[in-house]
């Protein structure tokens, strides 16, 4: 900037001045840009259209994917617009939030679809056809039909949280029985196998009287 460059960039090779780690390289390769004059929001802006540019032209399936799932309502202003076919999806921006502490998510929250028709449009748009939609989620659009009210609410790891509080990475000590990389309990031995003969004969009774009790 000195020597009266306005703005330059490269992608160079770099050498770290600090200990390798598992996601630290000591060389890597870096994209460097400056600007003269330029704001802080000016920069954002070009790293997002940066981005924004590759991933569209290494990634883009041309099929539309929830960033979460397909539940989450869409801001007020854009219902109507969506559901008349006015608006691009992807300039939709829903009522969802994250609670981010140094870098860790929390919990997620937002609000929820309630509205029948409009729980079909998002499906259609991420690509259910009737059927697909009646087989993946018709118990829930029937639910719909009942006049659902307006809800929402959020999901928070109390582990994780106790995790950040405590200055900690490994969850397996803020649980009191802590499952292994396979998902069992190395005090209890749970989750375990079913005898092949008493422990399924016993069940299968039991659902057999269960079918008897509903069919009365």
């Amino acid at each position: 900037m000195v020597g009266g460059l306005d703005r330059y960039y490269q992608i160079a090779k770099s050498f770290r001045n600090e200990d390798a780690r598992s996601n630290r390289q000591i060389e890597f390769s870096q994209l460097d840009l400056e600007m003269t004059l330029a704001t802080s929001r000016q920069i954002m802006r070009i790293i997002e259209n940066l981005l924004q540019s590759v991933l569209k032209k290494v990634f883009e399936t041309k099929k539309y994917e929830t960033a979460r799932h397909p539940f989450t309502i869409p801001q007020k202003k854009y219902i109507s617009p969506l559901l008349n076919e006015k608006v691009k999806p992807e300039k939709v921006i829903c009522e969802a939030f994250d609670l981010v502490c140094n870098g860790e998510e929390i919990l997620s929250g937002g609000l929820r679809i309630h509205q029948h028709e409009l729980q079909e449009k998002i499906l259609e748009i991420l690509g259910y056809n009737k059927q697909e939609q009646v087989e993946n989620f018709g118990y829930f659009l029937q639910a719909l039909e009942f006049a659902a009210p307006p809800h929402g609410g959020f999901g928070m790891g109390i582990d994780r949280l106790l995790a950040i509080i405590l200055n900690t990475d490994n969850l397996k000590e803020l649980i009191a029985f802590p499952k292994n990389i396979d998902g069992t309990c190395s005090l209890t031995g749970t989750p375990n196998l079913l005898a092949v003969g008493k422990e399924l004969k016993e069940l299968s009774h039991a659902e057999k009287r269960k079918k008897e009790r509903l069919e009365q």
